[in-house]
């Protein structure tokens, strides 16, 4: 028991304690993962917003500077055919061979339709500028005088040809004046000052993004950080319970070579020497050596307890699925502990309705737990007491319920009952004895066995009732190649 005691204290349990932690570990690099997918989609995020919002800024500036040249076109051509109309009204008033009427009406309406381009929608950024508007339909009624002046020929010979230069001359400085401060921007100054008040705060805004962007790469490097640490953690936790898993392998060899077979030695020579064959005893030496039998056979159930859970607890006993006949597997766990108990005076009744009742299961298995199960109502019933062992055919399950006269559980003794090496109360420990793994052994087979095993107090007087369920057989649990293939397996394995 000493190498057990080494074991517990420097190993973790593989199949609980390492295993458990390498499962924690597992889910909090999960955890881990998805933050970091979550901070990356954060990053992209504020990456796209800023990209989105310079884009804006860019498209505006360029929609800006193109309305600017554009105007500024405009502008630029509506002054030139203003002097062109200028010069071809003198020339033609003056009678120079280089311009007739027909050239100046040209000119006329040529200068009608920059105007009408001042008034259409191409331009109304221009037109809705300070002042633009009022000096553009001034524009348009000098156009009108102008174009009544000159609509007779002869309007040279008299005095509209004065009144016609009079009405151009008075719009020449004011539209050069404008011209200028379209061509220097002194119009656009407010949608300037605005475009760059815009730019000023979307570059706040970039650097705010860069900040946060900085903010969170930096806790994706903590985060991927953690999770190689965690990595780390994971690995050697693997490594602990594979190393626990070799200790625990090493001592089972052990103990099966180096503790069983001594006993059984002790054990089979002191039935040799009961037995008399080499000549009778004396009194004294004959109860010696019946306690020699009893402390050796004691010992032997001990250690065969705590090898079965070890097995089972590893999994190194995998289940070998088959159709068994559940009545004669109680029959059987019945006469394994039927003869002490009757011996002592008490009895067994089992009960079972139907000749057969076949479950899915493993036999050894189910063997093993039930005897469990009857021995461990064997040891805390009365000497005649008396056990039933009943199996109901309920649905798609067969219940085998196991019932005692002994001091029974209380709900709380209940919950710790299938806790390895516990035995619940003083009475028990006084009168049982044993290592406190049978019921542990019979939680842990359930638990392979997926079968459904509870404990409960008898409501009509002391005592406890065990439960436990089985699946029935169906024609759909016919054995399969990969059943044959764990039947190979549970066969090494054991």
């Amino acid at each position: 028991m000493g190498d057990l005691s080494r074991l517990d204290r420097k190993s973790p349990r593989p199949s609980a304690d390492g295993l458990a932690v390498g499962e924690g570990h597992i889910r909090s690099m999960t955890k881990t993962r998805h933050r970091s997918e979550w901070l990356v989609a954060a990053v992209v995020l504020l990456i796209g917003m800023s990209v989105g919002s310079l884009l804006f800024m860019v498209q505006r500036i360029d929609v800006f500077s193109s309305s600017f040249r554009a105007n500024y076109w405009v502008t630029a051509q509506t002054e030139s055919d203003f002097l062109r109309l200028e010069q071809a009204l003198k020339l033609y008033i003056s009678g120079s061979p280089f311009t007739d009427y027909k050239d100046l009406r040209l000119r006329l309406d040529l200068f009608y339709s920059r105007l009408s381009v001042f008034l259409s929608e191409d331009s109304r950024e221009l037109v809705e500028l300070p002042g633009v508007e009022a000096y553009v339909q001034d524009l348009v009624s000098m156009a009108d005088a102008l174009d009544r002046i000159t609509a007779d020929p002869g309007f040279r010979n008299g005095p509209e040809a004065e009144i016609a230069v009079a009405l151009l001359e008075e719009q020449w400085l004011p539209l050069h004046l404008w011209t200028r401060k379209i061509i220097h921007g002194e119009l656009w100054m407010d949608e300037r000052v605005s475009l760059l008040s815009d730019l000023h705060r979307l570059l706040w805004v970039n650097a705010l993004f860069l900040i946060v962007s900085i903010v969170v790469i930096v806790g994706i490097l903590i985060q991927l950080r953690r999770h190689r640490r965690l990595v780390d953690m994971e690995r050697n936790a693997r490594h602990d319970a594979e190393m626990a898993m070799k200790s625990r392998d090493r001592f089972l060899a052990s103990m099966s070579h180096d503790l069983r077979t001594p006993l059984n030695a002790v054990v089979g020579f002191s039935d040799l020497l009961i037995s008399e064959i080499r000549g009778p005893l004396p009194p004294a030496q004959a109860d010696y050596i019946r306690d020699i039998q009893a402390s050796g056979n004691h010992l032997l159930a001990m250690i065969n307890d705590i090898l079965d859970f070890s097995k089972l607890d590893a999994r190194m006993r995998m289940p070998v699925w088959e159709r068994c006949d559940l009545c004669d597997i109680v029959d059987r766990a019945v006469k394994f502990e039927e003869p002490g108990f009757i011996a002592n005076g008490g009895r067994i009744r089992t009960r079972c309705d139907k000749r057969a009742f076949y479950v899915r299961t493993d036999g050894r298995l189910a063997l093993q737990c039930l005897t469990n199960l009857i021995s461990n109502a064997a040891k805390f019933s009365p000497a005649d007491g008396t056990i039933d062992v009943t199996l109901d055919d309920i649905g798609r399950t067969i219940v085998v319920r196991i019932t005692d006269e002994g001091p029974g559980l209380s709900l709380k003794e209940i919950e710790q009952a299938f806790e390895p090496f516990q035995q619940i109360g003083d009475p028990y420990k006084t009168k049982a004895g044993g290592t406190g793994l049978g019921l542990s052994i019979c939680k842990t087979i359930s638990n392979i066995l997926d079968l459904r095993l509870e404990l409960a107090p008898r409501a009509d007087r002391t005592g406890l009732q065990v439960t436990l369920e089985f699946t029935k057989w169906t024609d759909d649990d016919r054995p399969s190649a990969d059943m044959q293939g764990d039947k190979v397996e549970a066969s090494l394995a054991s």
